[in-house]
């Protein structure tokens, strides 16, 4: 355990955590308005938003209209706030590494919204939870991971090799 927490003090940056939050407080709005709007869509069309998927024989995995508007509103969200935390937050230059860090961040964003559907449907479903407030209780409650996700997986400074730092020295 205090090697977990040396590495926290390490990592942690209060400019970047402030603007990190700055970032997710911006792409929250933008994430809100989107689920809101399908959500509505979905709520007032006479699309069937209902359906189960077998997934390998081993479960099923059930979609509803709560579940698509998550996941709508987190694709949107994720494009703006990947290029707001890639220039802004951890300042990372503007070089061929950049489909990189955009393939790690949608592969993050794909987990943190894969986790945060089963969370939304606990809160939802199983502990009948309003809608919105079951999904500002998943929002909160994977902020902190999507926040070491992104830092130590697709901003991490790269390490300069020891021939580099000679010759800087």
């Amino acid at each position: 355990m205090p090697g977990i927490m040396k590495r926290f003090r390490k990592s942690f940056n209060l400019r970047e955590t402030a603007a990190y939050t700055a970032s997710s407080l911006l792409a929250t709005v933008v994430d809100y308005a989107v689920y809101l709007a399908v959500l509505y869509v979905l709520h007032h069309s006479r699309v069937e938003a209902d359906w189960n998927l077998p997934i390998l024989g081993l479960c099923t995995l059930k979609l509803n209209d709560l579940n698509i508007a998550y996941t709508a509103a987190r694709l949107v969200s994720a494009v703006e706030n990947f290029f707001f935390n890639n220039y802004v937050v951890f300042k990372q230059p503007s070089d061929g590494r950049v489909a990189v860090r955009l393939a790690k961040y949608m592969l993050v964003a794909v987990l943190v919204a894969a986790v945060g559907n089963v969370v939304l449907t606990l809160f939802h479903e199983v502990c009948h939870i309003p809608a919105l407030v079951a999904k500002v209780m998943t929002d909160t409650s994977t902020f902190v991971l999507s926040y070491f996700a992104q830092k130590l997986f697709v901003f991490r400074a790269r390490r300069a090799t020891s021939e580099n730092e000679d010759i800087h020295r």
